[in-house]
């Protein structure tokens, strides 16, 4: 009930912001905030409420990983608001600094890297997205059955970037892996699933594989 949530958010950080309250208590209150405008669909309202959290990154405000939250979260605001290449500007600039304080085999670090591996992708610097998800991938492999939606999620963008490189063979191949996990009843939200059938479909398409492609557009509008 993410409505709800915010009808109780926006209170509790006025509140806080008037009595004073410490960062970390104003800090949590906006990165709650932001993710749930997020989830609501309310991405203007997210990426307002989370740019005055990474603000406070910048001051020295705010910790690793509460800016490690808010970052994801603001990257994805902006790609769900049409603003790739803030996104983008976004990922180099501020969050990639971040990504090296992070412990180098955390699954929080994985998490990370994929945002930005989305966000590089949106803005056509394919090979740069490909490197991201390489080492996401290999950080989630280690538990693969904590993380096998998202290493599936992430395969399937990894199959677009490299058939947007022309790499066909080793994109297809992704393909059929990221189809094979899906199938193999891995789960998964139904958004993040569409949009993997839908990646899994673009490949297909790339390689004239019109049946296969045809079936999962059909499976991702289901």
């Amino acid at each position: 009930q993410f409505d709800r949530a915010i009808n109780d958010l926006i209170p509790a950080l006025r509140v806080a912001k008037r009595e004073r309250a410490s960062n970390e208590t104003v800090s949590a209150i906006l990165s709650n905030l932001g993710y749930a405008y997020r989830m609501v669909g309310w991405c203007g309202d997210a990426v307002n409420v989370l740019t005055e959290e990474m603000r406070a990154w910048d001051r020295g405000m705010v910790a690793v990983d509460q800016a490690r939250f808010a970052g994801i979260n603001l990257l994805q605001s902006y790609i769900d608001c049409g603003e790739s290449r803030i996104a983008a500007r976004l990922w180099s600039k501020t969050l990639r600094p971040i990504a090296r304080k992070l412990n180098p085999d955390s699954p929080a670090l994985a998490s990370f890297l994929a945002a930005g591996a989305l966000a590089t992708l949106a803005v056509k610097h394919y090979q740069e997205s490909v490197n991201l998800y390489n080492e996401a991938i290999t950080i989630w492999e280690e538990q693969p059955e904590d993380y096998r939606d998202r290493i599936c999620s992430a395969r399937s963008n990894r199959a677009v970037a490299h058939a947007y490189l022309g790499k066909i063979v080793a994109a297809v191949d992704e393909a059929d892996r990221a189809l094979k996990e899906l199938d193999s009843g891995t789960a998964m939200d139904p958004a993040v699933r569409a949009v993997t059938l839908n990646n899994i479909a673009v490949v297909y398409l790339t390689d004239k594989r019109l049946n296969k492609a045809e079936d999962c557009l059909q499976r991702a509008l289901a």
